[in-house]
């Protein structure tokens, strides 16, 4: 609460007019302002002229109503009293929090030397070698050769079942024999160099996209999940296609083998065929492992003796650090200036309040002007006014409220 607004204090005013019963201008015993409004008014016959000074009438004259008033000038010393101990604990409060952003900003600056000196150090082993990223490139480096062994099987294996081999004998173990056919490589030969080099160089294509995911996961920008989506769609619908080969080719020789008319395999029955799904899983899945563990020894490699990942992160961490040390200063700006405030009311009020004056509220004033203004207009109707003259009686009204309320 502002009590700078609510409350003003003086001395008396000397020049308030006593109401008299003689004087018909004055306001009467117990009439309210409203109805001295609609009195004056017809009085004047609602002349603009005399509108500010009756309103400056009705400012007086409550002013001087508050000050004979020992009772109401006693509960208004109070009610600053309670302001000021309110004052008091706020001004305790503002301490405290200032304390604690204090320590806060020293609990930051402490990190961000820590943080500093931690990257100097980090940067000055730039050159050695990163132990933790050497194991993780040695582990990468043998899961990536047991795993491009497998792709290498599988594809070779695969493809070569799905455009070239001819199941003539009938197994139980024709998936098996398409997806890891030991003879693929003899058997492609047999084809033609062709068909050798066709067979050889398919794993190649899906340890390229492989190769690929590594690079678009490490660009930046969003634009980068586009290009890593269509990749890893791209490998499934081929992963997709030599499943259905492989899947028809086994459908042809299994319903050779029993009576009765079968229809063609179709796409829909595909769907529903394990041994596609078994060819997509046991390519696609491993393709994806492939490409995780790929990407991780890349990444194990570049912090081989450049420490960049871990200088990276020191650097993020110190501008956070220093971001928040800023926030916290900007806080304690605002908690000081605060302060400064309630101690500025606070001595206000207390010098004040020990001096010999009258204390106003100001809200009660302005309320019996604006009582004695309603009466004032509800009359101009009767009286035959016009709109703009109504319009300009609430223009002196707002100025005679400017005038008196922020020149007191």
């Amino acid at each position: 609460m502002n009590l700078k607004n609510l409350f003003k204090f003086t001395q008396p005013v000397q020049t308030a007019v006593a109401p008299t019963v003689n004087n018909p201008d004055n306001i009467r015993d117990n009439e309210t302002y409203v109805a001295y409004g609609r009195r004056m008014c017809g009085r004047v016959n609602a002349s603009i002229h005399v509108l500010n000074p009756l309103m400056q009438r009705v400012f007086l004259h409550e002013r001087q109503r508050q000050s004979d008033d020992e009772r109401l000038q006693q509960s208004h010393r109070q009610r600053l009293r309670e302001e000021i101990v309110e004052l008091n604990r706020s001004i305790d409060s503002n301490q405290i929090e200032q304390d604690h952003a204090e320590q806060k900003k020293r609990d930051k600056e402490d990190q961000i030397v820590a943080l500093r000196n931690e990257l100097d150090e980090a940067k000055g082993n730039i050159g050695e070698a990163n132990k933790m990223a050497r194991v993780k490139m040695t582990i990468g480096l043998l899961i990536l050769a047991i795993l491009t062994v497998y792709l290498f099987i599988f594809y070779s294996s695969t493809f070569f079942s799905a455009f070239f081999k001819d199941f003539d004998e009938i197994g139980d173990n024709l998936l098996a024999q398409a997806m890891f056919d030991s003879k693929a490589l003899p058997m492609a030969l047999a084809n033609g160099l062709g068909c050798l080099m066709f067979v050889c160089t398919a794993p190649i294509i899906f340890m390229g996209l492989g190769y690929l995911l590594h690079f678009y996961s490490v660009e930046k920008g969003n634009a980068k999940y586009l290009k890593i989506g269509v990749t890893v769609a791209i490998t499934f619908i081929f992963d997709c296609i030599l499943a259905y080969l492989i899947a028809k080719k086994i459908y042809d020789i299994d319903i050779m083998t029993r009576l009765g008319e079968f229809p063609p395999f179709s796409i829909s029955m595909a769907i529903t065929d394990i041994n596609v799904w078994a060819v997509i899983f046991c390519g696609f899945i491993t393709y994806m492992i492939w490409g995780f563990v790929f990407d991780l020894t890349m990444s194990a490699y570049e912090e081989l003796k450049t420490n960049k990942k871990e200088i990276s992160r020191i650097e993020n961490e110190i501008k956070h650090n220093e971001e928040a040390k800023r926030e916290i200063i900007a806080e304690l700006t605002r908690l000081r200036t605060q302060k400064v405030e309630f101690e500025s009311k606070k001595t206000n009020l207390e010098n004040r309040l020990n001096q010999n004056t009258y204390i106003w509220d100001d809200n009660v004033i302005r309320t019996a002007i604006s009582d004695f203004f309603a009466g004032w207009i509800a009359m101009m109707d009767p009286l035959g006014r016009t709109n703009n003259e109504q319009l300009e009686c609430q223009e002196v009204y707002n100025q005679t409220i400017n005038q008196l309320f922020n020149n007191n």
